[in-house]
């Protein structure tokens, strides 16, 4: 019956099929169970924050970004991260460096989504690690976790 502080879902497919080709799951069930995830998010009573990862030429289409902003508005999650895709470790075998967006691209879409999803403002930015975060602007959340 215990929640967690704080639910974080990533997400880097914006359908079921891209979700087989670049998630490739173990269970046939996968898409449906992040939805099935996805619906629940807006009624927990918990932090709920989407992260999701972009991979340039991948999952930046404007349909796949008009797709995530329709997950995120049916999720309302508390907070959303969109972060560029890495080219470490294991991921190297499928992806490389031209797969990784620049900082000022991840902006870029953040701010598409942001233009979309009007009830969410940016809220930080790191050019370092290619990450964008925004969050409700009426939010019942500090940014930062404290605890008492």
């Amino acid at each position: 019956d215990a929640l967690p502080t704080q639910l974080y879902v990533s997400l880097a497919a914006w359908d079921e099929n891209n979700y087989r080709i670049i998630n490739r799951p173990k269970h046939k069930s996968g898409w449906q169970k992040l939805m099935k995830t996805m619906s629940l998010l807006k009624s927990l009573k918990c932090r709920t924050v989407i992260r999701l990862t972009l991979i340039k030429n991948v999952n930046t289409s404007e349909k796949a970004i008009l797709s995530f902003a329709d997950i995120i508005a049916n999720a309302s999650p508390d907070f959303v991260e969109v972060k560029s895709y890495i080219c470490i470790g294991k991921s190297r075998e499928k992806l490389s460096l031209v797969n990784m967006l620049s900082h000022e691209e991840v902006f870029k879409y953040a701010n598409t989504l942001i233009n979309i999803l009007d009830n969410y403002k940016i809220i930080d930015s790191e050019a370092k690690s290619r990450i964008v975060l925004f969050g409700k602007k009426e939010s019942r959340y500090n940014r930062w976790i404290i605890k008492p």
